[in-house]
């Protein structure tokens, strides 16, 4: 089932599940709860500035739920109408960085040693990149 009237305790859920963690007072978040009412995935969009936002994600399982991704692309690119989305992803995070380019996300740049683990890379994803985001509005990719 779709959240999105608990921004802080998502952004609590994916900071915890290694998705990085924004202020709460400027976030807005999408989470995802399983059958038993407990939290399986969480996007938080912080730093919105009327053009991008950047963007946290975590999943504890390998899929991503449609209806999550469904509402986590429409959010920014219909309602909000952004130009883009960046995602700053810690650099031994594979599995982050696979699914931001599974959805058409391109990398940017790398930050050396701005991640307590070393290197931070910066991902941006554009509405005409975004193969999901694409199919969605009838435009396959």
């Amino acid at each position: 089932m779709l959240i999105w009237d608990q921004p802080r305790i998502v952004n609590e859920w994916v900071g915890a599940h290694g998705g990085g963690k924004a202020p709460d007072s400027s976030c807005t978040a999408l989470g995802w709860l399983n059958p038993q009412n407990q939290l399986e995935g969480g996007i938080v969009y912080y730093e919105y500035n009327g053009a991008h936002c950047l963007v946290n994600i975590a999943l504890t399982g390998k899929k991503f739920p449609i209806s999550l991704l469904r509402a986590g692309l429409f959010y920014p690119f219909a309602q909000l109408k952004l130009k883009r989305l960046t995602f700053l992803i810690s650099e031994g995070n594979i599995a982050s960085q696979a699914l931001v380019r599974r959805l058409g996300a391109i990398p940017e740049a790398t930050l050396r040693d701005a991640d307590i683990n070393g290197n931070l890379l910066i991902y941006a994803l554009f509405p005409e990149n975004c193969k999901f985001w694409s199919r969605l509005n009838g435009k396959i990719v």
